[in-house]
């Protein structure tokens, strides 16, 4: 979803993007509400053009285990009862990949922070589809969940899918949503990751995207609310993505409404996320903006940013990423934190 998701590919094309005013962009309810979104997005979707998307970051250990840690059953159990709530998208959120060494390596100083800037939701990164694993480093993530929970945080599991390989893919999402602690405890939600271009073929990546969400929902049943981790409205570098065909499997958007690789100003940066929100409300379903790179937002425009999503009816929002975002970014978001 993320920077540390990004193909190469997709870095490279971000650099030929030369204009930064290019406004690229649930299941809860009756499905067929979703219909009129179709022609909403089919109109205002681009035929080409490259994704200005974050640059990849390196893969690279962030906390070394010793002893094995428990592994997610074959046949992964139930979704827990809590997985039934919109509750962990509400809010502020924050997010960490699983290269995010620092924030690893102190779960319980990370999450006090957190907490004290008025976080409500940590998104967790489990695996991607690079890693040799399903889940990575199931130790280290066990303690950042256990941290999280005793400051009274949500957590939400997140998984990067390549869509070249379904079965793996759907195995390391229920892997994620059967993952437990050592003190049995589970994640609050779970919000896969729709943006690889391994596929080439933008048919075929819609195909095999559409396949896998519905496999997904199958596997969790209808009550276990899901994310949808997408690329803006209109994104760029994958053009015709298929908004509503997901959004009979999801119940709740997490936009990757990156205005720190589209726009510069705080009056540019209201526009560019209000037309993103307002494309994605066609289809009814709640909405939890994800701000830009943190390391990348001015304070105005982070300002702007909260602004915006308030404005247009979000459940929640936050920038991308934990240790990334100062404390004029948290300062700014402060509105966000006071949501309802």
């Amino acid at each position: 979803m993320l920077p540390n998701g990004m193909t190469a590919n997709t870095a490279s094309a971000a650099a030929r993007i030369t204009t930064k005013r290019d406004i690229g962009c649930g299941r809860l309810g009756d499905v067929r509400m979703v219909l009129p979104a179709l022609v909403v997005l089919a109109v205002a979707a681009p035929a080409t053009g490259a994704f200005a998307g974050p640059p990849a970051r390196p893969a690279r250990a962030t906390f070394q285990v010793r002893a094995p840690a428990p592994a997610a059953p074959a046949d992964p159990a139930p979704p827990p009862s809590a997985a039934a709530t919109l509750d962990p998208y509400r809010g502020l959120g924050t997010w960490v990949s699983i290269y995010s060494r620092s924030t690893l390596a102190d779960p319980v100083g990370a999450a006090r922070a957190m907490r004290a800037h008025g976080v409500r939701t940590l998104f967790l990164e489990t695996a991607n589809f690079k890693q040799r694993v399903d889940v990575v480093r199931p130790r280290t993530l066990a303690a950042m969940v256990e941290a999280a929970h005793a400051e009274g945080l949500r957590v939400v599991a997140w998984y990067l899918p390549s869509y070249a390989d379904l079965a793996t893919d759907l195995r390391r999402a229920r892997a994620a949503i059967a993952f437990r602690t050592p003190a049995g405890q589970a994640f609050d939600g779970f919000a896969l990751d729709v943006e690889a271009t391994v596929v080439r073929s933008i048919p075929a990546r819609n195909r095999a995207a559409i396949r896998l969400a519905r496999r997904l929902r199958a596997a969790v049943g209808p009550d276990h609310v899901l994310g949808a981790i997408v690329p803006e409205a209109r994104a760029l570098y994958w053009p015709g993505f298929p908004y509503a065909a997901l959004a009979r499997h999801f119940d709740v958007w997490l936009p990757m409404a990156y205005f720190t690789f589209r726009v510069d100003g705080p009056a540019a940066v209201r526009r560019w996320v209000g037309a993103n929100m307002a494309a994605l409300r066609a289809m009814r379903m709640p909405i939890h903006p994800i701000g830009g790179l943190a390391e990348r937002a001015r304070g105005d425009e982070v300002r702007a940013y909260a602004d915006s999503v308030r404005a247009g009816g979000a459940i929640g929002a936050g920038l991308y990423d934990f240790a990334g975002t100062s404390d004029e970014d948290w300062a700014q978001l402060g509105g966000v934190a006071a949501m309802p």
